[in-house]
């Protein structure tokens, strides 16, 4: 039986990027801890958070458990994109580099895997880096503390 390979490629971008939005969810309250503490935001007394043990307890205290998922829909709508793309093609990267480990020895076979991967996140991942260098000069020019423009997130 004929695969269907556009049925197949439509598949693996999806599968790619519901795999990454699953792991950007799962690793958000982390995420957002680390960007208060970047910026320095301050707790609900005033304080500056001691790190990352101490804002993760108090930030669902004070503002509840779904404060630490605040912005990862921004995070997955960015994030989708790149990693279905990268799973979709690495399939194909990989049929054009990589040759049977018993043909070409496991130098060759591990460098043709390593090609792969690297050209399918090079490709994936190519608009990513501008839309950081965006958001990083918005929040420099906006004005306001930077807790009020996480509240926005």
């Amino acid at each position: 039986m004929a695969e269907n390979k556009p049925l197949r490629f439509l598949q693996d971008l999806v599968l790619g990027g519901t795999s990454g939005v699953i792991a950007k969810t799962t690793c958000a309250p982390l995420e957002r801890v680390k960007i208060l503490l970047q910026v320095g935001s301050l707790n609900a007394e005033g304080e500056k958070y001691k790190g990352m043990v101490d804002a993760l307890f108090k930030v669902p205290k004070e503002q509840g458990v779904v404060a630490l998922w605040r912005g990862n829909l921004s995070n997955c709508l960015r994030y989708f994109p790149t990693q279905a793309m990268n799973f979709a093609f690495k399939e194909r990267y990989q049929k054009l580099f990589v040759r049977p480990r018993e043909e070409v020895g496991f130098s060759r076979w591990f460098l043709g895997y390593l090609a792969a991967g690297g050209a399918a996140g090079a490709g994936g991942g190519s608009g990513e880096q501008g839309d950081e260098k965006v958001f990083a000069e918005g929040r420099s020019v906006q004005g306001g503390s930077d807790s009020d423009k996480l509240q926005l997130q």
